[in-house]
């Protein structure tokens, strides 16, 4: 019979996970992103229910660089929104669209709502169709 249950230090409780999966969620919202012309950003509260659509600013910054001995301006964003970690962002068309692509998450068709894309220098230059 033993009195002091064991102690599994590797076995993860649900708080824990639920941290990790916090923590992804803000570590994904993080950084820079590359929008789709024609599309529009919404952030969905999944504990409410409540999907809105995000007001973007435009980004009145520049980095000034010298190149040929000239100074030069280069814009760092074009647009920028402040973003909550507790939100679930991705693009759509419409608000119509943006429910769809709720419903579908909802549904488990689709494994996360984010559909952003991370910005990458390095492949910026290779055109693109879709």
């Amino acid at each position: 019979m033993d009195i002091v249950p064991t102690f599994t230090p590797n076995a993860p409780t649900a708080t824990e996970m639920e941290l990790v999966e916090q923590e992804k969620k803000e570590y994904l919202l993080l950084g820079t992103f590359v929008r789709t012309r024609g599309l529009r950003l919404f952030q969905w509260n999944h504990n409410e229910n409540k999907l809105i659509e995000v007001k973007l600013r435009d980004n009145l910054t520049a980095e000034l660089k010298i190149e040929d001995s000239k100074l030069v301006a280069k814009d760092i964003e074009h647009e920028v929104a402040d973003l909550d970690g507790r939100y679930e962002y991705f693009e759509s068309l419409n608000h119509k669209t943006a429910l769809k692509h709720i419903e579908k998450f909802k549904a488990g068709k689709i494994k996360s709502l984010n559909n952003l894309r991370r910005y990458d220098p390095a492949n910026m230059n290779e055109l693109k169709f879709w």
